[in-house]
């Protein structure tokens, strides 16, 4: 977990070292210097949150939508990461049992996936072996 005190210090340390004209380099150039790339991504960043293109309305709005089957679907990430801890196995191996790709397990991991039957059929009978 990011200790936000600290950053905040580490950040302030870092500009308080600065000159005027070091930050107005750092700012202008991009090749040379490496912490411009971080200070431009971060303004990148910033100016996203604060022009309003979040999308977390639209998020709320679909885990509303959706909260019957994610309900469902979080039940069954337990399950697999209970199973996944128990036997040792790694998502990688789950997902070669199952037949499908490390990333769908990955997804399914999470809980957000809508499953389909043959899916939630192909867990079960991986599970139960």
């Amino acid at each position: 977990m990011i200790d936000l005190n600290k950053l905040s210090q580490m950040v302030d340390d870092f500009f308080e070292k600065q000159t005027p004209e070091s930050l107005t380099k750092l700012l202008s150039d991009k090749r040379e210097n490496p912490h411009s790339i971080v200070v431009n991504n971060l303004d990148d960043r910033l100016d996203k949150l604060s022009s309003g293109e979040s999308n977390w309305k639209e998020s709320v709005v679909a885990r509303q939508k959706n909260k019957d089957w994610l309900k469902h679907s979080r039940k069954i990430a337990i399950k697999i990461v209970r199973f996944l801890k128990e036997k040792n196995i790694k998502q990688k191996e789950l997902a070669e049992m199952l037949g499908v790709s490390a990333q769908q397990v990955s997804k399914i991991v999470k809980g957000k996936e809508n499953l389909t039957l043959e899916t939630i059929a192909n867990i079960e009978k991986v599970l139960n072996n």
